[in-house]
């Protein structure tokens, strides 16, 4: 049970990691065309 608790603890934390950059990503190329 705590195993796959674990388990999808990671996948969550990865799925949020992935989304957060992708966020970061778009607001620094945001910024950057301001920038321009």
């Amino acid at each position: 049970m705590i195993v796959v608790d674990t388990s999808v603890f990671i996948d969550l934390f990865f799925e949020y990691n992935r989304r957060r950059t992708e966020l970061a990503d778009a607001l620094f190329k945001d910024i950057g065309e301001k920038k321009l």
